[in-house]
């Protein structure tokens, strides 16, 4: 059986002792408040915490409920290391036997925390994972990591600057809060949809983000925004697909 690895890393401003609680201890607790997708976990194998724990996560995801199955391998809360893997369900490609996830939280600048993971994709006989297939599951594990370190009470402001509903078009700023980066005097969005193939759409979106004075802000501030921008479309497009009589 061949073995695909690759590496990835994430920051946090959240502590590693209160992001590992979030991430593995509690994260079962914290993920259906912070994923709106998410339905229910069911224990197939073992206690839920302990390794050897199997988990039947199930998610509604086009308005389709579809499952993964989670094994946990490893749990080192005194190192912040927690190992597990996806062993079934939707979250597998064909392809794959199972995906390995090794992950590890280290001390990071400013109090906060570094997130360090290693993947392997444990594959069948010589076949290989396509580059779409890798894609979308490191967006699920970065869409799920930033919505469980955010799970806390914060705001914005969020303010309409136009909407052109014959063209399908909404700008909007946002204008203060916790989302705006110190270095940022707001943050503006044009969307505008246009149809797309099978009576679909493509979502088109500038980003303009006006600094202070001669400010910069960082390529990871910039992502964290894209990510959450993303999960909030992902979120409203699986409410209207999950509810066929919404107009």
């Amino acid at each position: 059986m061949a073995v695909l690895t690759f590496t990835d890393e994430t920051t946090s401003t959240v502590a590693p002792a209160k992001l590992f609680k979030a991430l593995v201890l509690d994260v079962d607790t914290i993920v259906p408040k912070v994923i709106p997708v998410f339905k229910s976990v069911e224990i197939v194998e073992g206690n839920g915490i302990a390794v050897g724990t199997v988990k039947k996560i199930t998610i509604n995801e086009g308005g389709e409920d579809k499952y993964v199955l989670h094994k946990i391998d490893a749990i080192d809360e005194a190192n912040f290391g927690y190992n597990y893997s996806i062993i079934g369900g939707v979250g597998l490609p064909d392809s794959v036997e199972k995906i390995l996830f090794e992950t590890k939280l280290i001390a990071g600048p400013d109090g906060g925390s570094i997130a360090k993971l290693t993947v392997h994709f444990h594959l069948k006989g010589d076949a290989k994972p396509t580059e779409a297939e890798l894609k979308e599951g490191k967006e699920k594990g970065d869409g799920l990591f930033k919505a469980v370190e955010d799970g806390q009470t914060k705001e914005l402001l969020h303010k309409i600057d136009s909407i052109d509903q014959a063209n399908l078009k909404y700008n909007y700023s946002i204008v203060g809060g916790t989302d705006l980066p110190a270095t940022v005097e707001k943050i503006s969005f044009e969307a505008h949809l246009v149809v797309g193939s099978n009576g679909g759409s493509i979502a088109k979106h500038n980003i303009n983000y006006h600094t202070k004075g001669n400010a910069s802000f960082s390529e990871e501030e910039v992502m964290a925004g894209k990510a959450k921008g993303d999960a909030l479309f992902k979120a409203i497009e699986g409410y209207v697909l999950a509810n066929p009589d919404y107009n």
